[in-house]
């Protein structure tokens, strides 16, 4: 793979962990209230890597879109 697939798929990886953190801590909880802030990080950290990924492949759909949705 090259690097704009590693980054791609780290980007991925990264939203698949804080989302799957935020279903636990909420299920354990059993409770909606007070959000994880490793959500939020994870949430940035995913979008930054994606829209980086997606301007190494030439792709601006996924970055205009990403920065629209800010």
């Amino acid at each position: 793979m090259d690097p704009a697939d590693w980054l791609g798929w780290s980007a991925s990886a990264v939203l698949l962990m804080t989302l799957g953190r935020q279903v636990y801590v909420q299920w354990r909880e059993r409770s909606t209230i007070g959000l994880s802030s490793w959500l939020f990080v994870g949430q940035v950290t995913a979008s930054v890597g994606f829209t980086v990924y997606s301007w190494m492949l030439d792709n601006w759909v996924f970055v205009v879109t990403m920065w629209r949705c800010w």
